[in-house]
């Protein structure tokens, strides 16, 4: 009778068996998880960075023309937007900012694209409006016309609103960048 209780003891129990692979069950599901949250979480910090970066790059480019080279633009959101020539503006930055005039659905800004595609590492500008795979940055343009308060008529530059908008992959809003962007004739 000693012998068979002996031989119980010996070996793996099926309960202790489902316990153990339960338990690698648990810390496999928990290790699979935390590394699709932190792929996202990286997604996420690259899409906030190429917005900045583009964002920066469309500024860089609107500020290295001339305002000759905007001359022949045809919608403002604001006609009568006035500078003195210490550069301090009337324009509105705050309202500026919505439903900009010049985006993917009614044509860009003459010479900048308004759609841009991330495909891994690279940032591709688009011509057809959406991406067809990636991730989508949006660009969207308002442009006020500055006139001289004193002189009627006189062009003294353009201001404008520049937003940058993508959808965040953890929460599925959109995000925005925006900056004002101020070209002078004087």
């Amino acid at each position: 009778m000693e012998e068979s209780e002996l031989s119980r003891t010996k070996g793996i129990s099926l309960i202790e068996v489902v316990f153990t692979i339960a338990i690698l069950l648990f810390v496999l599901i928990a290790i699979a998880k935390g590394i699709t949250e932190y792929q996202k979480a990286r997604k996420r910090a690259q899409l906030f960075n190429t917005g900045r970066i583009l964002l920066e790059k469309i500024r860089s480019e609107i500020e290295s023309k001339s305002a000759n080279y905007f001359y022949g633009l045809t919608n403002f959101y604001q006609e009568n937007a006035t500078c003195n020539l210490n550069g301090t503006c009337s324009f509105d930055t705050e309202d500026c900012y919505k439903n900009p005039q010049y985006n993917n659905n009614t044509g860009c800004l003459l010479g900048f694209k308004c759609v841009y595609c991330l495909q891994g590492d690279k940032l591709i500008a688009n011509d057809i409006g959406s991406c067809s795979s990636g991730y989508q940055f949006n660009v969207g343009f308002n442009v006020s016309k500055i006139v001289d308060p004193e002189i009627s008529g006189i062009i003294l530059g353009y201001g404008f609103c520049v937003t940058v908008s993508f959808k965040d992959p953890l929460t599925n809003q959109t995000k925005e960048y925006r900056t004002p962007v101020i070209v002078k004739n004087w």
